[in-house]
């Protein structure tokens, strides 16, 4: 994430606090738990490549010492799981989450909130490592379990939702995951605010999602002005967008019926770099 001065200034100083109490404490539990949330604050820094090693301590002593069901081991566990996932150590990271979420459901049950973190946290690691389907299929049953258990209206509920358009727009499902999002973002509006920094994020996707919808179906199979295909990346495209008018040529294929019923809206690219700049002025 991007952290001011002041914040990076501060987790420096907390992180110092923090390894000075470990360079001193004999008590293996409580020693363990100072690992643990040094872990925390290096992956705060985004420093997973340094967070490891105290997570694997802290995860090792828990685990021998309070036993593999106890509430700390098993947090220790999910906590290292992520981290081989974003380190890209793939087999890992399935074989502790896995096992992470075998023993959530066993000592928690599957309506707690920390088993459901747990199966979102295994969905995002199939994402990462492109096995859509069973992202998918963990996302689902998040979902269906989250607005039975905690209401659709539950912010974890919303965080799964969106996962699941990420997943589906990673599979070029677009129309789909514009649905989702913009369900989400209907909910996030009237819960956090329209200025919200969440609320805003989503605003984006849904950009992204509708430009990139409209480049597969319109830009990709058909040349652009110039005569070639539009092959730059999306990141290209927000800095320097297609021309309004040529972005819009989809809307002249419409009848005069279909125009009336719904007006012509900016351009998903417009719409998507606005919202960026919304975002990045929070």
């Amino acid at each position: 994430g991007i952290h001011t001065q002041s914040q990076t200034t501060h987790m420096v100083s907390y992180r110092e606090s923090i390894a000075n109490k470990i360079a001193t404490c004999e008590d293996e539990v409580e020693k363990a738990a100072l690992q643990h949330k040094m872990g925390i604050i290096l992956c705060n820094m985004d420093r997973p490549q340094h967070a490891k090693p105290w997570f694997e301590e802290a995860f090792v002593t828990r685990q021998r010492v309070l036993g593999s069901a106890h509430a700390d081991t098993m947090e220790s566990m999910h906590e290292l799981g992520m981290v081989y996932n974003q380190l890209g150590d793939f087999k890992n990271a399935e074989a502790l989450l896995n096992k992470n979420l075998e023993q959530y459901e066993m000592v928690l049950g599957p309506q707690a909130r920390e088993t459901l973190q747990c199966e979102r946290s295994l969905a995002a690691l199939y994402s990462r490592e492109g096995k859509f389907q069973q992202s998918e299929k963990h996302l689902h049953h998040c979902i269906k379990t989250q607005r039975a258990t905690y209401g659709t209206d539950d912010l974890e509920t919303i965080e799964s939702e969106l996962a699941l358009a990420e997943v589906l727009g990673c599979e070029r499902k677009y129309s789909e995951a514009e649905l989702i999002y913009t369900e989400c973002l209907v909910k996030q509006e009237r819960l956090l605010g329209e200025g919200h920094a969440d609320t805003t994020r989503t605003r984006i996707k849904i950009g992204t999602a509708e430009f990139l919808h409209y480049q597969r179906d319109h830009r990709v199979e058909q040349p652009s002005s110039s005569g070639s295909a539009d092959t730059r990346s999306f990141d290209e495209i927000c800095q320097n967008p297609v021309d309004e008018n040529d972005a819009n040529n989809v809307e002249s294929s419409k009848t005069p019926e279909e125009v009336r019923r719904k007006p012509r809206s900016r351009s998903p690219v417009v719409r998507c770099k606005k919202a960026l700049k919304r975002l990045l002025h929070l």
